[in-house]
This record gives structure tokens, C-alpha cells and sequence, in this order.
């Protein structure tokens, strides 16, 4: 693309000119910069990353006070090194100084901006500002991942998330509308009873089924209790929730396909793919700079837990740079695939779901497949952690557990934790979904290692 086509903010990847034709350009873009090396990569990142930071100083107040308080130039020829040394973006700052970190030179070639709010899942949502190209990027990304996943965009998509409308639409969304014609998608509210879910897959006998992991896991073990299967499914996606290891192994089991996952973040936009030949994910480069670091600020080699802070490349309304968005990753190390994306092992979950043991050290409260599946007559649970030494085990169930039952569970639970938790079973009628219909099965009310 010669230089006149271009617009000189936005480094990489370029961009065309004409609306109508920036999704397919970037798509056809993104097929080669996934094959890239990773150091290819990374030096395109950085030059995106000059653009960025000297508007950010330039433009945003917030940033230019941080930028000369730790001695930052945005416009020296900065490399890695010195970008890592930039002060992390909490979401509370986040949520406190919106204005702040809004720009004063809105780019009109950009497109326009808007203002949206992300779901709390983490217990605090904030508003964010994003524009035009980012929507951009996000159709071109969704994309990629059809493409990566070989799908049939003319069968038909069943969604079941957090949905104020229900019916059919005639096509599976803005990203695959403005490129090519699809099957139609049927929306169906997560609000709605697992029966009732299963009753309308089966009904709609669709050929991918997109909702949330651990509404998945729901489906599946009603599914597998009375036999049930959807003939015509080829896959399963997952989205906005940490998924459990063992839910890729039951999917296959009860309904014979795969199970695909992404991470994606409201503010942020995709930030990981799942690899079409692998589990784990790449990392979206062309859209996000990705950092996995430990409690010190260090980058955690592969395989070692770690918290996400998140770069986005091509937000200039609202730059969020180093933003620790409150997830916990576990890097990769490269992907026999050959594409040169970093690797995701395992998106863990969010830092407030972290368990904090009688002795004070942290894990994730991962019970195993044995626990999920002998929970008979409980149908939903959520364990809730009060204080260092005690847990409650809040439980729906088809009718009274009498004392043996509750003994069982709890020896059952301390043994699967390895830990010896004090632990009070606490019946509910239901256990409501949080923001953005995100439910956890988890919940911390300490701050994680506290006394």
C-alpha cells in the first residue's frame, strides 16, 4: 500500500483508507503477520507503540504527568525495556480518572468515538472510550477466528449469553455481515432455565452452539443424565469466563465435538485466540501487548502464573497502556503450529477469585471433574470464602441434604482444596449470575493472602 493510502498514525498493521474495505484489508494482513517470527512481531509493536505513546503524552493529561514523573520520552527511540518501566494502570484509576486519560486530540480518520461499560465481573466495572478503528479491528479479529477454526458460516449459530432480545437473526453478526452472507443465529437468554435451554437446542438443532463455560457445563450434564445429544453440532465456543480443564474432555464425551475458548476483554478488545491444532492461545499482537509478570513486576517465564497487563495498540481516545485488568495467565512457550503469536497456556481466571489457604498461601480453587459430577441431588453451587480458615458452600438441590450428605461433601471439598477448611453448607433457591451474566463459582470476600 503506497504511503498516500495510509494513515501515518497507525503503524501497524496499515490501514485502508475506505470504511468498507479496512476489515477485508486487515484480514487479509492478519493471514500474513500470524506466520511472522515473534521478534517480526515485536519490533512491528514497538513502532505502533511510538505512535501511541507520543499521542498519549501529547494528548493525555494522565499520561504526560506519569511519563515525566519516572523520566519517560515518549519521543526517544525507547525500546522494550524502557516501555516495562512505565507505571501500571489499575482498573480503580481506571474507574476514577476517565477524564484524565481521555484524549484532547480526538483523530477523526479514526472514526467516531464511543463510550461503553464493562461488566463488573471483577466486582468493579468502568467506563471506557474507544472509537471506530477499534470496532475495526474487532470484526477483522472475529474473523480470524472463523477462519482459524474452519467454519461453516451458512449453517446455523445458536447463542445463549446475556440477550435482551430472543428470536432469530438473519446473520451471525456485524463482523461476518458487512463481509459475506451467513446462516441465521438464534438468541436465547442465560436467564432462561437449564431445561428450557436444552428443550431450545434441541429444537433448533444448531451446527455451533457460543455461551458461557460454566452454562456449558450445565447443559452438558443435563445432556448427559437423560442421554441427550444435538446431531448436527460440529463445535462448541466459550467465552467471558475462565474455563475448567475438564470441560474440553466432557463436551467431547457427551456431545462428541470440540470445544473452542477465547479471551477477549471489553476494554481491550481480543486479546487471545484458541490455536486451531492446540488448547492453549495466541496472543492477538496485532491488536494487544500482552505482559504476564509476577507480584515483583517481572515477566513469568512459560508455564509460571502471573497477572495480564494489557497495551492496547490503537485506542488513541482512550489509551490504556500497562492496564492490569485483573486477570491471572499462564504463558507458553512457542506453538508447533508455526504461527511466530505468543502463547497463552491457560487463562486462570480473575486475581479476587484467587483462594487464600489456612496458611495463608494462594491457589485457584480448581475442584476436578470427581467433585463437579457427585454433587447428587445439588444442582448448582458456589463456594464463598469468609475468612482464612472458613468457607460457606452455598447449594441449590432438588430437596433436603440431611447430615451425613453435608459431612460428605464437606470432607469431600477440604480434601479436593487439599486444605482443612472450616465449612458451613448454606442452602439458596438460586444462585444468581453476576454482571454481564458471568457466573462464579468461586467468590473471595478477603483480600487474597490476608490474615
Amino acid at each position: 500500500m503506497s504511503a498516500a493510502g495510509r494513515r501515518s498514525d497507525l503503524a501497524f498493521p496499515a490501514v485502508a483508507d475506505r470504511v468498507d474495505g479496512a476489515v477485508l484489508a486487515l484480514l487479509f494482513q492478519l493471514e500474513q503477520t500470524e506466520w511472522w517470527p515473534e521478534r517480526r512481531l515485536r519490533d512491528a509493536q514497538l513502532r505502533q507503540l511510538h505512535s501511541l505513546l507520543r499521542h498519549a503524552h501529547s494528548h493525555v493529561p494522565w499520561y504526560r504527568e506519569r511519563m515525566d514523573a519516572c523520566g519517560f520520552d515518549a519521543f526517544a527511540d525507547f525500546g522494550w525495556e524502557e516501555f516495562t518501566r512505565l507505571p501500571v494502570l489499575t482498573r480503580a484509576e481506571l474507574q476514577q480518572h476517565r477524564d484524565a486519560l481521555m484524549s484532547r486530540r480526538p483523530i477523526p480518520a479514526h472514526g467516531a468515538v464511543t463510550s461503553a461499560t464493562s461488566s463488573g465481573s471483577t466486582g468493579m466495572p468502568v467506563r471506557f472510550s474507544s472509537t471506530g478503528w477499534c470496532a475495526t479491528m474487532w470484526n477483522a479479529m472475529t474473523l480470524r477466528d472463523h477462519r482459524w477454526h474452519r467454519r461453516d458460516l451458512a449453517a446455523k449459530l445458536a447463542v445463549i449469553r446475556v440477550e435482551e432480545f430472543e428470536g432469530v437473526l438473519k446473520n451471525w453478526g456485524r463482523a461476518t455481515a458487512a463481509v459475506t452472507d451467513t446462516g441465521p443465529a438464534v438468541l436465547l437468554s442465560i436467564s432462561r432455565p437449564v431445561e428450557r435451554q436444552v428443550a431450545w437446542l434441541v429444537e433448533q438443532d444448531p451446527a455451533y452452539l457460543l455461551t458461557y463455560p460454566t452454562n456449558l457445563e450445565a447443559i452438558l450434564r443435563h445432556c448427559a443424565k437423560r442421554g441427550l445429544r444435538l446431531p448436527h453440532l460440529r463445535e462448541a465456543r466459550t467465552l467471558s469466563e475462565a474455563m475448567s480443564p475438564h470441560l474440553r474432555g466432557l463436551c467431547g464425551e457427551v456431545w462428541g465435538v470440540p470445544l473452542t475458548d477465547l479471551y477477549s476483554v471489553r476494554e481491550a478488545g481480543y486479546v487471545a485466540l484458541q490455536c486451531p491444532e492446540a488448547a492453549h492461545y495466541h496472543v492477538q499482537s496485532e491488536n494487544v501487548v500482552v505482559e504476564i509478570v509476577d507480584g515483583a513486576g517481572r515477566a513469568c517465564p512459560p508455564g509460571q502464573e502471573g497477572r495480564v497487563l494489557l497495551t492496547v495498540l490503537h485506542n488513541f481516545a482512550m489509551p490504556l497502556i500497562r492496564y492490569d485488568v485483573g486477570d491471572i495467565a499462564v504463558p507458553g512457550g512457542p506453538c508447533g503450529c508455526g504461527r511466530g503469536l505468543p502463547v497463552i497456556e491457560r487463562v486462570a481466571g480473575r486475581v479476587r477469585n484467587m483462594m487464600t489457604r489456612p496458611d495463608g498461601s494462594l491457589c485457584w480453587p480448581y475442584l476436578g471433574p470427581d467433585f463437579y459430577g457427585d454433587l447428587e441431588p445439588v444442582t448448582q453451587f458456589q463456594l464463598v470464602q469468609v475468612s482464612r480458615t472458613k468457607l460457606e458452600l452455598h447449594v441449590v438441590a432438588r430437596r433436603g441434604l440431611d447430615a451425613g450428605e453435608e459431612e460428605a461433601m464437606k470432607r469431600k471439598l477440604n480434601a479436593s482444596l487439599e486444605a482443612d477448611f472450616a465449612i458451613d453448607v448454606v442452602r439458596r433457591d438460586a444462585i444468581a449470575r453476576g454482571a454481564g451474566g458471568k457466573y462464579e463459582e468461586f467468590v473471595s470476600r478477603i483480600a487474597p493472602g490476608a490474615a
